[in-house]
């Protein structure tokens, strides 16, 4: 009775600990998070042979696992992460719990198809399908088929991607699921699309646009105005192309989504530019600038992450073997030897450092510079008003340093037009500046 109280109160420490840990992932601390995993399954993997075919034990040893695998991915470690999904796996199926058996079995998949190895990446994600199906678990099927499509239409198996997508529609139709019926819309308008069937694309993503805007969700709405541009401008219909492409940057501005955006804004921006629309083509010029910094940033972070990890092993292994070098003499040699290294090395980080601080102040100052080409370029006329007023013309235009001292300018009425080339005294970038 004692040891089954003891294994109880194990347990329920561990089901703590896994539940603190998540809550740091969730929060955004990840490393914290795998502190914490990773120090719970080294007390459990020390337990295993005493709690070997418990369940409980087995239950919560597993859910570490496949925690770890997630916690893994996210840092970068995909190959750690298979490692641990696939040690969930094996736990599992000895329980003989067949959602989570699925559940494990699809996260795998996921993280093969990161890693690119497609082939296994498929089987896996056939294998889940085969357990949610079985288990008449439909939530998880619909999304098993979403991801499955994606490997066929990779492949170019677009029969069998439109197959499972359809089956998908079929499950979120049932479940009433109306966010998931609209993705589900536009990732087949997305398919017709890739094989030249506008036409029949056009009906997907019309139906997928008035599901989003029924259930406000802007960013779904966005991407799908985005999508009809895309279509359009295929039908050679300008109009439209164009009617699209401004409703999707301008609810898109609202969701403030930095890769969605990008997109809207790229597109968007050449239009108003050559419709003359100046003041918008400059905004979404802006905007542009505004996303490129953002997915930068978080790039930024998903690197230092990854960084913070590796630099956490490095330490743990490092101090691995000086504790089995032992011995007071090499001790002593290694402390010197260390000592000299991190003085060499601090000598060789502050050169690094001040290396990086001149190579950052020149890409700031270039980034700048071309900041300010985007915004030089964006009231310049475009040379689609050249070719609408003048029959017989050419434009030689070449900035000094990006940017340039001299512009030229047109306007047109009614009445008038005029036409305009100015030279600043100066040239590049003081001339840009006057």
């Amino acid at each position: 009775m004692g040891a089954k109280s003891n294994q109880r109160r194990g347990g329920q420490r561990f089901i703590a600990e896994v539940f603190q840990a998540w809550v740091y992932y969730d929060k955004g601390e990840v490393i914290k998070a795998l502190e914490i995993a990773e120090e719970a399954k080294k007390e459990l993997e020390s337990m295993e042979e005493e709690w070997e075919e418990n369940k409980r034990f087995m239950k919560v040893y597993g859910n570490v696992l496949s925690d770890l695998g997630t916690y893994y991915k996210r840092i970068g470690e995909s190959e750690k992460a298979v490692l641990s999904l696939d040690a969930s796996l094996k736990l599992r199926q000895k329980l003989g719990d067949e959602d989570d058996i699925a559940e494990v079995t699809m996260n795998l998949g996921r993280v093969l198809y990161e890693l690119n190895e497609i082939d296994r990446a498929l089987e896996f994600y056939n294998r889940s399908l085969d357990l949610t199906t079985k288990s008449q678990n439909v939530s998880a099927t619909s999304f098993i088929l979403s991801n499955r499509a994606q490997i066929y239409i990779d492949q170019k198996r677009y029969k069998e991607a439109e197959g499972d997508l359809n089956e998908s529609l079929k499950i979120r139709s049932k479940e009433g699921n109306k966010k998931g019926i609209a993705t589900t819309l536009r990732k087949l308008g997305d398919l017709f699309l890739e094989q030249e069937k506008t036409k029949k694309a056009l009906q997907y993503f019309e139906r997928a646009r008035k599901i989003f805007t029924e259930i406000n969700y802007d960013l779904g709405e966005g991407q799908t105005y985005l999508a009809l541009s895309q279509t359009f401008e295929k039908l050679k219909d300008g109009e439209k192309t164009f009617i699209f492409a401004d409703s999707a940057y301008q609810i898109l501005r609202g969701v403030k989504s930095a890769k969605p955006l990008l997109k809207a804004a790229l597109r968007v921006q050449k239009m108003y530019k050559e419709r003359g629309m100046l003041s918008k083509a400059l905004l979404a010029a802006e905007d542009v600038q505004w996303a490129q910094s953002q997915i930068k940033e978080e790039e930024g972070k998903d690197l230092l992450l990854k960084q913070e990890y590796q630099s956490r092993e490095a330490s743990a292994n490092r101090n691995v073997y000086y504790a089995v070098a032992g011995g007071v003499v090499l001790l002593m040699i290694s402390i010197l030897l260390f000592r000299a290294y991190r003085l060499r090395k601090r000598a060789q980080g502050l050169a690094e450092q001040q290396k990086e601080l001149v190579e950052e102040r020149n890409k700031n100052m270039v980034d700048s510079i071309q900041y300010a080409q985007q915004l030089q370029s964006a009231i310049l006329p475009s040379p689609q008003l050249f070719e609408k007023n003048f029959e017989d013309h050419y434009l030689i235009y070449l900035p000094k340093d990006i940017v340039a001292g001299d512009f030229y300018w047109f306007f047109e009425n009614d009445q008038y037009r005029l036409w305009a080339v100015a030279d600043c005294t100066g040239h590049g970038v003081p001339g840009a500046m006057l």
